[in-house]
């Protein structure tokens, strides 16, 4: 599922809301930790 969520995120061009390190990995990733 966070593969799904980081590919959406990346190809709208938006951040991601987490609270968790699942994204950290992921440099074309723009994580903001809630």
């Amino acid at each position: 599922m966070d593969a799904w969520i980081a590919a959406t995120a990346v190809t709208h061009d938006l951040p991601v809301y987490t609270q968790d390190a699942d994204f950290d990995n992921l440099a074309e990733v723009r994580v903001v930790r809630v």
